[in-house]
């Protein structure tokens, strides 16, 4: 089987990115490593990599959300109903 082969049938499978690892390949790009890098390190396809790049500044949105106000939103979005329930 040829190398190109090789490479496509490792890159089938589908990859999900965690929050942490969209994180990660936030960091690197900042840091100056290619998209071609990235996709060789994750082994994904260089489109996922680039969506990730495209959509940085709503995932560092969230992360300082995430960091405002905690994992977990839903205590303060239903903290009205908490209080008349309890």
């Amino acid at each position: 089987m040829s190398q190109l082969n090789e490479k496509v049938n490792e890159m089938r499978f589908i990859k999900r990115f965690s929050f942490a690892e969209k994180l990660q390949v936030i960091e690197y790009f900042k840091n100056g490593m290619k998209n071609k890098d990235l996709s060789e390190k994750y082994k994904v396809h260089h489109s996922a990599i680039s969506k990730i790049i495209h959509n940085k500044d709503k995932i560092l949105q969230h992360k300082e959300t995430m960091e405002k106000y905690g994992a977990n939103k839903n205590v303060l979005r239903y903290s009205s109903v908490d209080d008349s329930l309890f």
